[in-house]
């Protein structure tokens, strides 16, 4: 809350099926272990400029994954998800965090994963008015 008394948006939310019916993807039969996005807003002609992003973990999930693989197996869910919020997409590589299916011992950005990002980190931050 801040000082004003009105809830701020959070990043990252842990959250139960419950709360997120994404979670569960009985098509595929497995379970959604977080999802990832982000929000864009255009001002005229200017074009779409991303202000905002969002990670949903599901809680429950990544308990039991931690129990069973370790933490580090969590944190590469956690950061294929945030990979999202700042524009990856999914690969066909399972040697890379960004594959969307869980490789266990896959637990940090791959090359290619790397190579995304420095190419989304030479974007403009905001388009010329």
């Amino acid at each position: 809350m801040s000082g004003n008394g009105t809830r701020q948006p959070e990043f990252a939310a842990w959250e139960t099926h419950a709360e997120q019916a994404k979670f569960t993807n009985p098509a595929r039969g497995e379970t959604v272990r977080g999802l990832g996005c982000s929000e864009a807003v255009s001002f005229g002609n200017t074009g779409f400029t991303y202000v905002s992003g969002q990670v949903e973990l599901n809680g429950p999930v990544l308990q039991r994954m931690s129990a069973e693989l370790g933490t580090e197996q969590v944190r590469a869910v956690i950061e294929h998800e945030v990979g999202h919020v700042v524009g990856l997409d999914h690969v066909n590589d399972p040697s890379h965090v960004m594959n969307p299916s869980e490789t266990p011992g896959v637990v940090s950005f791959g090359a290619g994963d790397l190579t995304g990002l420095s190419l989304l980190g030479q974007g403009k931050c905001r388009p010329d008015p």
